[in-house]
């Protein structure tokens, strides 16, 4: 894991699409932090199971998440 780069990646229902840029950081070994806006679906699942830190929210902020 590249510790001297990290991602920080807002989501919101992006179950079928997060995988994509995950996939890209890590084959980088870039550091990807999740933060999931109150998602109603599996995205803060799918970013774990791509190895990324999650930080789930219970209400949804907005872009100041």
């Amino acid at each position: 894991m590249n510790r001297r780069f990290a991602a920080v990646i807002p989501c919101f229902n992006e179950e079928f699409k997060i995988h994509r840029v995950l996939d890209q950081l890590r084959q980088l070994k870039v550091f990807a932090l999740v933060i999931d806006d109150a998602s109603s679906d599996q995205s803060a699942a799918v970013a774990k199971e791509y190895g990324a830190h999650v930080i789930s929210h219970k209400e949804n902020r907005g872009y100041t998440s």
